[in-house]
């Protein structure tokens, strides 16, 4: 760890000092949120190729570098509420954009997702949008552009 320079005639523990030290100790504190998407799909290779293998866990693990407890609790993890909600706005976005033919954006979306009975939660935009960019869903048909001064012609 990189000690601060201390001026001259400041305190070992200036008020400054301290706050850098309280910073640091946050920061290494912070849990993530969650299970990343790149640690479930790790887990469930891990799951798969140790399959009757002694030791393989272990040493898939070490080489992942996770922990025996992260591994079997993320392995035994139950689905939350939000990820639920999340998992079946994706599939209802899929079944609209390819019902469309791939020539529908996130507006006209939006709407046949909130009349969508299979939907029992309110739809906004921005999850509309979000949910597309995580598919990498986008309108294939592009509104022409009308040149003005050609029609005036």
């Amino acid at each position: 760890m990189i000690k601060p320079i201390l001026k001259s005639g400041s305190s070992k523990h200036s008020s400054q000092t301290k706050s850098l030290w309280r910073h640091s100790q946050k920061i290494a504190r912070t849990p993530a949120q969650g299970v990343s998407k790149q640690h479930q799909l790790s887990y469930f290779a891990i799951n798969e190729v140790s399959q009757g293998k002694r030791g393989a866990v272990s040493t898939l693990l070490a080489v992942i570098g996770v922990s025996r407890q992260a591994y079997y609790k993320g392995l035994n993890r139950e689905e939350t509420a939000w990820e639920a909600r999340n998992r079946q706005l994706k599939e209802r976005t899929q079944y609209w954009f390819d019902f469309h033919h791939q020539g529908i954006g996130a507006g006209n979306l939006l709407v046949n997702l909130q009349h969508d009975d299979l939907i029992d939660f309110p739809v906004t935009f921005k999850m509309v949008r979000r949910v597309m960019r995580e598919l990498s869903l986008t309108c294939q048909i592009r509104v022409k552009k009308h040149s003005r001064h050609k029609e005036n012609e």
